[in-house]
């Protein structure tokens, strides 16, 4: 198992606010984002009943969905059955039971996969393909802020600077600004 090095035990607000995000907008009961550092993925921030404890939580990088997803870089969408003898119906690392779905997606940078946002056990049955479009959405939008290195402390964008590049992309791609104008409204409705 990889040992988590030099990672603070708080999750970083950019990306709690991307988690949470994620879980509303799924109906998930859990979910976790997983940043790939050294030989392993680590929790840098997670939400549902019970989970604080887990972010700095450290997973080798092949284990469970996570490692699936961040070695192949393609999301995953299981309900699992009592009686599933899949591999993934294994005792959940950050869960500590088997889960009854689970939707992990790949939170992809300009130099590959930076890590992994993870559902589990959607209210009122499976996760639905709408659901694994907004989640990667979510989980791009993870993959950048990983990418600036948003974990060790880079410059934040200035708002007339973000302002520009919201406006050059309702320009350049209307489409693209519509669902960009509508993840970022969901976050900044959290607070």
């Amino acid at each position: 198992m990889f040992v988590n090095q030099g990672m603070a035990a708080t999750s970083h607000p950019t990306l709690q606010a991307i988690t949470e995000a994620a879980a509303e907008a799924a109906a998930a009961s859990y979910a976790w984002l997983l940043a790939s550092e050294g030989d392993g993925l680590a929790v840098v921030s997670a939400t549902g009943p019970d989970v604080g404890a887990t972010v700095g939580r450290a997973l080798a990088a092949g284990e469970g969905s996570a490692g699936y997803v961040l070695s192949s870089g393609q999301p995953l969408a299981l309900q699992l059955q009592p009686d599933d003898a899949s591999p993934w119906a294994a005792r959940h690392p950050l869960l500590g039971r088997v889960p009854e779905t689970i939707l992990s997606v790949p939170c992809p940078g300009s130099s590959g996969t930076h890590g992994v946002l993870e559902l589990l056990d959607k209210t009122g049955g499976a996760f639905s393909f709408d659901d694994v479009e907004v989640v990667s959405l979510l989980g791009s939008i993870a993959g950048a802020a990983l990418d600036d290195g948003v974990l060790h402390g880079p410059p934040v964008t200035a708002p007339d600077e973000l302002g520009h590049e919201l406006h050059q992309l309702f320009v350049d791609d209307p489409p693209e600004y519509a669902r960009i104008a509508a993840v970022l409204q969901a976050l900044l409705s959290h607070g």
